[in-house]
């Protein structure tokens, strides 16, 4: 038989291997002086570590099972929809700039805005100071 690899050394160390394997491992150590140093040192450290146990405990809280039914799911989304299009229609409503109606400086004052003669001709805005535009 061959050297044994370290992995198989510490599998036998870890008692981790089946009886019939470990049994050949355990004879090939006996009979083979370079496993048998390469084993007593995987011991040795297996000592220092302080081992491992394999066996893995399960939690002993368990969770309950809540089960949600169909109609509590459709109220929540249809809740959650209502909320989001109340939100996103008051965020455009009020977060709208104020509208500035420049085109009432630009009309006569006695006259309709529905008509050409209702705008104030070229001449008269040269003539106007800039105090009559911001009345």
């Amino acid at each position: 038989m061959n050297h044994l690899e370290d992995d198989k050394l510490l599998e036998l160390a870890l008692e981790l291997l089946e009886n019939d394997e470990a049994v050949k491992l355990k004879e090939h150590i006996s009979e083979c002086h370079d496993c048998r140093e390469k084993f007593e040192a995987v011991k040795k450290r297996m000592d220092i570590i302080g081992g491992f146990d394999p066996v893995i405990e399960e939690p002993s809280h368990t969770f309950p099972n809540r089960r949600r039914s169909a109609t509590k799911v459709w109220l929540r989304a249809a809740a959650i929809l209502i909320v989001g299009f109340a939100a996103g229609y008051f965020t455009a409503r009020y977060s709208q700039p104020e509208c500035v109606n420049v085109v009432g400086q630009l009309l006569a004052v006695n006259t309709p805005a529905d008509t050409l003669s209702g705008f104030v001709s070229l001449e008269r805005l040269e003539a106007l100071s800039d105090s009559d535009y911001l009345k």
